[in-house]
């Protein structure tokens, strides 16, 4: 072979062989990419999954608490005993005085939790105490889960699903509305149940709310259904529900919709040929419902027909699946960008290495012209400062992307392992958070001059027992003595119940957090000239005096180490001032602490409006 054809084989050759191995190796570190990418997919969805089920528990759970107490305060108790004796009538239970002594016992709770209404049902199934009177007496229950109050007539609190009812309608729509039934036992003095109490929730407020922080992206959502694959949370996608006809345009989403694959994405228009009831459920709704785990990363359609990839499981604890997906087009855009800049890279360096190589054989040429050398040296320079001006910028431009794109992938959610040992952080750092977002809404809206309180006629007791109710556990569990006393026959007031438990659950708060083993909380109501004073003292290391005159300014702490940002105190003061009252402290270190506040007196000769 004459020797130019073999260097010019050569210098065909050699760049083909290196292109074909740098593809090989682009090919394999995007299988790596794709990989670690799969890996971070899939420990943002086992993390989203899991601390939204934990989240979705825990509010059962408290709800199941918040029931359980308000069945067994002994007002609540002793006014069901004396309407158990009442004839099983409408006229004689509404008006039996016992009946409104329940009213009144169960109102505090259902203005603070915001529950919408309740019942007291006998053992013979009758209401004997509802919030409406059209609804005592009456012996169907079918405005409630009947799971429910079986459990709760055997002595269980019990927290029920979704559904809904034909005695519950909507004002506007005429539509029955969903439901979420709480059950607890009522029990005497001796343990017996006697009756049971049914609180009914609306599951489009803190359980949708809890399952919609699940949410990754734009197109990510976490829902729950039952075990016919009906949804019971409301969907993220209501409106393109709505418009693909899988819902009434007129009705939610939650029990109006089964979790269901139409066969195609119904979002782009297509209509399916298998009637709704007919279409098979979706994997993860299926794979849940028989008590399976899972997760897909290679995609599969949800109820919307879209292409999604997800993990799921059962919770057996409110006998429901929960499901966290997010539509494969968004999940996978970053690899899909990664990978467009680098076989865009592959390209451009192949064309680099095909002129380099050009350039070689440039060179060797003018070598060997021993004529033309000076000129072929000149030559070759030129070049190669063309070559390194004209690549400058277009490599800059690849490696700015790159590093772009690789801050990109390092910042989206790592793995949380091991997520057990980290659960309780969580959950008191959710509590934390969520009393911070709490105070820092409640001092912007004082800021802004925005903080308003709703007065209503109630008394003394009224306001405060809540805050005292809870406390009085957590006091037991610190070993603390806890001691209330209220002066009997003080007179009404016009307060906003809610606000000035929050006034009492900050300062009883701080007294159970300073307050030693073995230590003493002593919550005392009574009469001071025109106002009613209460005080909350405890035994703990008191407040220097350098310290008094600063407590009440916002986000001010005496000890800089602790948690929060010293806005409790502050906010209870602007609430009690907000009622006209004032608040003060007195503190001797070593000896102990007592916060004062005051609240007007209601004039009986004046009314407050409904």
């Amino acid at each position: 072979m004459p020797k130019g054809k073999h260097q010019f084989h050569r210098v065909i050759v050699v760049p083909i062989a290196l292109i074909v191995l740098l593809a090989v190796a682009v090919f394999w570190i995007l299988d790596r990419i794709q990989l670690h990418v799969n890996d971070r997919l899939a420990s943002s969805l086992q993390a989203v999954l899991s601390t939204t089920d934990k989240a979705l528990d825990n509010w059962a759970e408290q709800t199941e608490v918040d029931v359980a107490v308000l069945a067994n305060s002994s007002k609540l108790r002793e006014g069901v005993e004396r309407q158990l004796q009442v004839p099983r009538n409408s006229k004689a239970l509404t008006s039996s005085p016992a009946l409104k002594e329940i009213r009144q016992a169960v109102a505090p709770a259902l203005d603070l939790t915001q529950f919408p209404s309740f019942a007291v049902i006998a053992p013979d199934d009758v209401q004997i105490a509802a919030e409406l009177d059209e609804t005592v007496g009456i012996k169907d229950s079918g405005a409630h889960n009947h799971d429910v109050l079986v459990r709760a007539m055997a002595g269980k609190t019990t927290l029920g699903l979704p559904f809904r009812s034909s005695l519950l309608l909507d004002e506007n729509t005429r539509r029955q509305y969903p439901v979420m039934t709480a059950g607890a036992p009522i029990h005497d003095e001796k343990g017996n149940v006697i009756a049971a109490l049914a609180l009914r929730l609306d599951p489009r407020r803190d359980f949708t709310r809890a399952a919609r922080l699940g949410r990754l992206e734009s197109t990510g959502e976490t829902y729950a259904f039952d075990r016919s694959g009906r949804l019971v949370t409301e969907s993220r996608f209501e409106d393109q529900l709505r418009k693909a006809g899988l819902i009434p345009r007129d009705a939610d989403s939650i029990l109006n919709l089964e979790i269901r694959d139409p066969g195609g994405n119904t979002i782009e228009g297509y209509k399916p040929r298998v009637p709704r009831d007919q279409q098979p459920l979706t994997r993860a709704a299926q794979s849940a419902i028989e008590g399976r785990s899972g997760m897909d990363l290679q995609g599969y359609r949800d109820y919307r027909g879209v292409p999604v990839i997800g993990a799921w499981l059962w919770d057996n604890q409110l006998g429901m699946g929960l499901a966290t997906e997010m539509e494969v087009a968004e999940a996978f855009t970053p690899y899909h960008r990664v990978r467009e800049l680098v076989i865009a890279l592959l390209f451009l360096t192949a064309a680099v290495s095909f002129a380099l190589f050009l350039i070689i054989r440039h060179r060797e040429r003018l070598i060997a012209s021993n004529t033309t050398f000076q000129h072929a040296v000149q030559a070759r320079d030129d070049m190669m400062a063309i070559v390194s001006h004209d690549l400058k910028n277009p490599i800059n431009t690849i490696l700015l992307r790159s590093h772009v794109l690789i801050q990109m992938l390092e910042t989206r959610p790592g793995e949380i392992d091991p997520i057990k040992n980290n659960l309780h952080m969580l959950q008191r750092t959710a509590r934390h958070m969520n009393q911070l977002i709490g105070d820092l809404t409640d001092v912007a809206r004082i800021q802004a001059g925005h903080l308003d309180v709703d007065l209503q006629e109630c008394t003394v007791e009224d306001a405060v027992e809540p805050a005292l109710e809870r406390v009085r556990l957590l006091a037991r569990e610190k070993e603390i003595e806890f001691f209330t006393t209220v002066v009997p026959g003080l007179p009404r007031i016009a307060g906003d119940m809610g606000r000035i438990t929050q006034v009492l659950d900050n300062l009883l708060g701080n007294a159970l957090k300073f307050t030693p083993k073995g230590g003493k909380i002593t919550v005392t109501a009574a009469r001071l000239q025109g106002d009613i004073q209460v005080s909350v003292a405890d035994t703990g290391p008191g407040i220097p005096g350098e310290a008094l005159g600063r407590i009440f300014e916002p986000y001010w702490q005496m000890q800089k180490t602790r948690s929060g940002m010293g806005l409790g105190l502050f906010i209870a003061r602007t609430l009690v001032e907000a009622h006209g009252g004032r608040m003060w402290v007195d503190s001797t270190v070593g000896r102990g602490t007592t916060f004062y506040f005051t609240l007007p007196a209601l004039d009986l000769r004046k009314k407050v409006p409904a």
